[in-house]
């Protein structure tokens, strides 16, 4: 609770396999996956999967506004609008996107789009926020603005947060424990 856990390794290592199990989108084969002393079983997957918040690497949004594509999930939650709109608007401040409320996600940047992904799960309240290679689609820019948001999340609002990368030292810098993964395979790694 409250950790950032970064995982690095190369393209089929198993770190995408290992976030659909930590968002509780797959079971395991083998063993037992546990949240907060429970047990991941089929009877309890929904009602755990609640708790995370996971934006994929290349993140889906909806056609329409940016506004729309945060709502949605409160919508389906049957949040009433006066609710969905207070928090909709809390997260974009949080986030740094108030000024795209109206705007069409078919006009954004890579890191609009990823923001507005960040912010579609950071809405539902998630104990754990899962980013799978939240910087692989991003400019420098986008980069850095991202990278200061996941650690002002981490930092000030005490935020779970286990995110993959290839980039080792991005990972070493914004995290505080660090893992690799070779075929499948988890090793605690050290920093250098």
């Amino acid at each position: 609770q409250g950790s950032f856990i970064a995982f690095v390794g190369p393209n089929g290592s198993g770190n995408s396999t290992l976030l659909n199990l930590f968002a509780m989108l797959e079971l395991p084969t083998q063993g037992k996956l546990g949240y907060r002393g429970k047990v991941l079983t089929k009877m309890n997957v929904a009602d755990l999967k609640k708790q995370v918040g996971y934006v994929q690497q290349n993140p889906y949004l909806l056609r329409g506004t940016v506004q729309k594509n945060i709502e949605l999930g409160l919508k389906l939650q049957h949040v009433d609008k006066s609710e969905r709109l207070k928090r909709v608007a809390e997260v974009m401040d949080l986030m740094q996107i108030s000024s795209y409320e109206q705007r069409n996600v078919r006009d954004l940047s890579g890191g609009e789009a990823q923001k507005v992904a960040i912010s579609r799960a950071l809405v539902l309240e998630p104990e754990v926020l899962i980013l799978d290679e939240p910087f692989t689609f991003l400019d420098k820019n986008s980069i850095k603005e991202l990278e200061t948001l996941l650690a002002r999340l981490h930092k000030e609002y005490g935020k779970t947060i286990i995110l993959t990368t290839h980039n080792q030292i991005q990972a070493q810098l914004l995290s505080e424990s660090l893992y690799s993964v070779v075929q499948g395979k988890v090793f605690a790694s050290g920093f250098v």
